[in-house]
């Protein structure tokens, strides 16, 4: 029977970090994946003033920062480009919007304008669209190709001979007292095990407690039929990725209620409409690909890190939600600190901020 100091359950942007973060304190590590990790869509945000009120990402000037270290030193090592550090542009859409925007600009403690700027004159940035109520521009906002991203993590930790990587049809079996698990006719033991496989958890778990909502979301790629007036991305209605002159990505729905991952019609119309109203019908443009996937959502929107409950040794790191590329490698570093250094993740993100739900239904 092969044995792994440590096992990570997906290998998604969460499970990718846990294993880089891992790398110092082990001697060996699988990462097993089942399926197309959701984290590999094909263009997606690096915003840090998120949601309608713009608020700032968790403990946003360490995530972020160490965010793009690990980015841009992945795209250096494996010689591959995925990170756009263009910009994201935040229009103001309504005056409640406005408002909101305002607000996070006198409530909130950004550290200065190479954050987070108020613009109200299009000329400032060349807004081509519409701009009746202003907005935020993000100076250090990133576009992601996804997709790429998680083809370059993996190459580059797959030269690290601690790691090794197994693809999977179907969930493993895992014995978590007896520290082993079954796939393809494999068998393998192991010290530690962490789960990093987003919503989707394994059968062992009794993981309703944890109160982790799985969100479909659905996005289009589209190409016009002349360059892009603006390199920097967009966040309004969802986003706006940028990925080249004349090709970018519309994200993307929010479906709670949902019984499969195809792609439907009214995904496509709703991102259509979200597009035209954001760009005052003033881009053409054509769908080339549509994409779906699912990601985990806790009620305070942030990670789920830590150990588990009622095994000492399983671990969790995932619901990273929308944030993925901000919090992963952070928390990932975090988690780390926990299972072998003996320090306490924060409890903002701690799996026992759910104690209260299991105890409830105990």
């Amino acid at each position: 029977m092969q044995h792994f100091d440590l096992v990570i359950l997906g290998s998604g942007i969460a499970g990718l970090s846990t294993a880089f973060s891992a790398v110092p304190f082990v001697s060996s590590i699988a990462v097993i994946n089942k399926g197309k990790p959701t984290s590999a869509f094909p263009g997606g945000l690096i915003n840090y003033a998120t949601g309608r009120k713009a608020n700032p990402v968790w403990r946003a000037i360490e995530t972020f920062p160490q965010a793009i270290e690990t980015l841009t030193d992945i795209e250096y090592e494996t010689k591959t480009s995925f990170l756009h550090q263009n910009g994201v542009f935040r229009p103001a859409l309504t005056q409640d919007m406005r408002q909101f925007f305002i607000e996070t600009l006198q409530r909130d403690e950004w550290p200065d304008e190479t954050w987070i700027e108020w613009i109200d004159d299009s000329n400032d940035i060349d807004y081509p669209y519409p701009l009746e109520f202003g907005g935020l521009w993000l100076p250090k906002g990133c576009t992601i190709d996804g997709e790429q991203l998680i083809k370059s993590y993996t190459q580059f930790l797959s030269t690290h001979e601690k790691i090794s990587f197994f693809q999977i049809d179907e969930e493993p079996k895992v014995d978590p007292q007896n520290h082993t698990l079954n796939f393809d006719q494999k068998k393998f033991s192991f010290d530690k095990m962490v789960i990093a496989s987003g919503s989707d958890v394994p059968s062992f778990m009794d993981f309703d407690w944890h109160r982790v909502h799985p969100v479909k979301g659905q996005l289009i790629e589209f190409e016009t039929p002349s360059p892009i007036q603006h390199s920097y991305s967009l966040s309004a209605l969802g986003y706006v990725a940028v990925l080249g002159k004349q090709r970018a990505v519309m994200g993307s729905t929010y479906e709670h209620q949902f019984d499969d991952l195809s792609l439907t019609e009214k995904a496509t119309t709703t991102l259509k409409e979200k597009l035209n109203r954001i760009t005052g019908n003033s881009l053409p443009f054509k769908v080339t690909q549509q994409w779906s996937g699912v990601r985990g959502s806790a009620p305070n929107r942030l990670p789920i890190v830590g150990v588990f409950h009622e095994y000492p040794d399983i671990y969790m790191n995932m619901s990273y939600g929308s944030k993925a590329y901000i919090y992963s490698r952070y928390c990932s570093e975090l988690l780390m600190e926990e299972i072998f250094e003996g320090k306490v993740v924060p409890e903002d993100i701690h799996v026992r901020r759910f104690n209260r739900f299991r105890d409830d239904e105990s």
